[in-house]
């Protein structure tokens, strides 16, 4: 048996093939006109498999999660259809209904699956670095603060984009409390939900989209950069429009299937608040996408800046002023013109 390569970053095409106990020429032997300088190719990405390819690996190796690997991350039609499984959403999903149901804990039941699924995710995936096939290792070498110190900078927007939300929920429902009571609150609890989801579409393209434009941005690729940036906003704002479409034409809906005792009084702040708070989405995946843009590109100075006033020091500040001059239709306001105030802000 030949010697296992020791080279770093390997490919999951090596890494299966190593895993099966093959070299090259054995895989080779084992499939139908894929030699060992194609896998050697496929190996070091100078070329792309075929779904034919893929095939043959996943039966050599015994891999059938390579399909998947595949069609998730490789295949255009996969990436769109053929999500990979996330073990976190998995048992999150099994885990309510038992604690909600069976064990009949409630809203505690809920909350505390949803705290429990990343722990379980995390052993999960965990057991791979216990396997003898395993070739990565954790080693404390060359330790720098220099190291932690860029860590931290580059990750301080997504930190500030995930932190402010909850910051941003309190001082929100503080205001609409002091401004029209619980009702009002209540109002926000649907606003705030349906924000929330149309917020991870937004981050979800941004964080699609990162990965490459670093990779082009340490390649020195400046053309492909600029072709990312532009898809992941012309893609942002494509959903925004659609986000606002559905709001408006089905405001009445949507609300009612967080209002099952048909309270008018809530229906008519939910409905002002949700056709106000929403046009702010017309500028968020912007934002949001050149916040993620920044930070790729190693400009973690003015992604930083931006997250903190979008997602913090703006957003308080003009709610704070806006509920002054204009009350609550004052509070709905502070997201959309918080959200203009930002772009404009990256624009210049």
């Amino acid at each position: 048996m030949g010697k296992q390569s020791t080279r770093e970053n390997k490919t999951i095409y090596q890494l299966c093939r190593e895993a099966a106990g093959l070299t090259r020429a054995e895989a080779s032997e084992k499939m139908d006109a894929v030699s060992d300088s194609k896998i050697e190719k496929f190996e070091y990405e100078t070329q792309e498999p075929t779904p034919y390819d893929i095939l043959q690996m996943a039966d050599a190796y015994k891999r059938p999660d390579l399909c998947n690997y595949y069609c998730s991350h490789k295949c255009e039609i996969g990436q769109r259809y053929v999500p990979e499984i996330e073990v976190t959403n998995l048992s999150n999903i099994i885990l309510d209904y038992v604690f909600m149901y069976p064990l009949n804990w409630g809203i505690f039941g809920a909350a505390f699956a949803t705290e429990l699924a990343p722990i379980i995710s995390l052993c999960i995936l965990s057991i791979h670095f216990f396997k003898k096939t395993n070739s990565l290792k954790f080693v404390l070498k060359d330790l720098k603060i220099s190291y932690l110190k860029t860590i931290f900078t580059l990750g301080l927007s997504s930190f500030i984009n995930e932190f402010s939300s909850g910051i941003v929920l309190i001082v929100f429902n503080f205001l609409l409390l002091a401004q029209a009571g619980n009702i009002a609150v209540a109002a926000y609890g649907i606003i705030a939900n349906l924000s929330l989801v149309s917020i991870a579409i937004f981050t979800g393209i941004s964080q699609g989209c990162q990965p490459l434009i670093s990779r082009c941005y340490g390649k020195k690729e400046t053309n492909n950069i600029n072709h990312l940036l532009k898809l992941s906003l012309k893609v942002s704002f494509i959903v925004s429009i659609l986000l606002i479409l559905l709001v408006y034409l089905f405001t009445g809906d949507i609300i009612a299937i967080f209002n099952s005792e048909n309270n008018q009084t809530l229906a008519n702040f939910a409905s002002d608040g949700l056709r106000i708070y929403f046009l702010g989405f017309l500028f968020t995946g912007i934002n949001i996408s050149t916040i993620s843009w920044l930070a790729a590109i190693e400009k973690s100075k003015y992604s930083s800046i931006l997250a903190l006033f979008r997602g913090f020091f703006g957003i308080i500040l003009c709610a704070f002023l806006l509920s002054i001059c204009f009350g609550i239709t004052g509070i709905w306001l502070a997201f959309p013109v918080c959200e203009l105030f930002c772009a404009l802000l990256a624009i210049f």
